[in-house]
């Protein structure tokens, strides 16, 4: 269907149909002083704006309950943040923090800040929190949540957190 089009003295833009010869007015938005380059440096802005970190940030982590025993092998722990901005305290999911276990608290130095690398756990603890006891390792140790993970330099070492909290779980 070939039409014509034209702009009325309204500043309409009217469509022609070659068969019906029947104008159909358009509305179109003319913004006074609008280039297609100001888009361009909006965008910037914008991702700019976005970039430097602006909004809600997860500030701390605390894990519930912070002491506990894990009687049948298994102990769910569950983790709240405080964030820049409300709504605060709120629950968190694996969306926001990730989970690992730590070393041993009885371990020479142990530190409950950073997760254990390439040793056999005490426990493992999926992305919900839900810890399970090494069958075969009757220890304490800490179970940790938080976000932004930061890499080790050493490969027998784990990761640490920007951000996080933990827990000491026993496994009798």
């Amino acid at each position: 269907m070939g039409g014509r089009s034209r702009i009325d003295q309204h500043g309409q833009l009217a469509l022609r149909s070659n068969s019906s010869r029947r104008r159909q007015p358009v509305r179109r938005c003319i913004v006074p002083g609008f280039r297609p380059r100001s888009v361009g440096a909006l965008f910037l802005f914008s991702m700019a704006a976005l970039g430097c970190g602006g909004g809600r940030h997860l500030e701390s982590v605390t894990l519930q309950p912070s002491i506990a025993t894990a009687q049948s092998g298994q102990f769910q722990f569950t983790a709240t943040g405080t964030f820049s901005a409300p709504p605060s305290p709120a629950s968190l999911t694996s969306r926001d923090v990730s989970w690992c276990v730590g070393e041993v608290s009885s371990a020479p130095g142990a530190s409950p800040n950073s997760c254990v690398g390439f040793v056999i756990p005490f426990a493992t603890v999926d992305q919900n929190g839900l810890a399970t006891c090494n069958p075969n390792l009757h220890a304490t140790g800490y179970i940790l949540a938080g976000a932004h993970p930061i890499a080790s330099t050493i490969p027998d070492e784990g990761s640490q957190f920007k951000v996080s909290g933990y827990a000491t779980l026993t496994c009798p």
